[in-house]
């Protein structure tokens, strides 16, 4: 059951911009407050739902969509969007109920950005249309670069397991990777799971596993724990439709031609 409804995305462009409506992303500090971008290349903050106004406080900045949001492990929020970058804002207390926003960093990325991720230690994780992963200190410097796996890279999550922090990466190709940051700073591709579509969101599981999310009207979840894996039978029917995705892009030129707005 719908309990509310916030609008406020695409008022300000004018009924000429096409989709300036459209909502991208979410987040959530954990807390009471909410964050949601668009293609109106803005950035919302909105008011507790019981507060008596439910104006959002506007975030300008980018010069177009947003397309990707993440609350840092000190509260800031990290920005990405299809001009490029990534922005990272910061709240300064006290300036009304919201704070008073200002774009502390600015790092240029130099294709469309599509997912961010926080990194428990501080810092983010950054993907996009260069197919390329790249992970940022807290201090928004450019820490790792990964090569580019050829293709649009959508998502990006992270989890700590073991005392080892996972980076997880999914996109136009169907392959789900798993990536780890060596001591000299170097990303290295520890695992790559094919699966049968293009994975456009990711989300490590409280229990363990990795939920994924595809262009195929369904989910996949994957897990280190045999006891949890899914039917012999239904392994090989998931590796035999991968192996066809595969062998079907490789014929057609590969992956790089997912869409999913980077319009402003």
């Amino acid at each position: 059951m719908c309990s509310q409804v916030l609008s406020g995305h695409g008022d300000e462009r004018g009924a000429d911009v096409t989709n300036k409506q459209v909502v991208s992303c979410l987040a959530h500090d954990g807390k009471a407050r909410l964050f949601s971008a668009g293609w109106d290349m803005t950035i919302r903050v909105w008011p507790d739902r019981t507060a008596d106004d439910l104006t959002p406080l506007a975030l300008r900045g980018h010069e177009a969509a947003v397309l990707a949001l993440a609350v840092l492990a000190d509260g800031r929020l990290a920005s990405g969007s299809g001009d490029g970058t990534v922005r990272v804002w910061v709240a300064e207390q006290p300036a009304g109920a919201f704070g008073n926003y200002t774009s502390q960093h600015v790092c240029q990325i130099g294709c469309v950005v599509r997912g961010l991720t926080a990194l428990p230690a501080g810092g983010f994780a950054q993907v996009g249309n260069d197919g390329c992963l790249r992970v940022w200190s807290a201090a928004a410097t450019l820490l790792a670069k990964s090569d580019s796996v050829g293709s649009y890279l959508f998502c990006v999550a992270t989890a700590t397991s073991e005392q080892l922090e996972d980076i997880f990466t999914g996109g136009d190709d169907g392959v789900v990777r798993v990536w780890r940051m060596t001591r000299g700073s170097v990303l290295q591709n520890v695992q790559s799971v094919p699966t049968p579509a293009e994975t456009w969101a990711i989300a490590p599981l409280p229990l363990g596993g990795l939920l994924c999310a595809s262009d195929d009207a369904g989910a996949i979840l994957l897990t280190r724990q045999p006891s949890r894996a899914a039917a012999r039978a239904q392994q090989q029917e998931l590796a035999a439709a991968a192996k066809a995705r595969a062998a079907s892009a490789a014929m057609s030129g590969g992956g790089g031609g997912g869409g999913g707005g980077g319009g402003g």
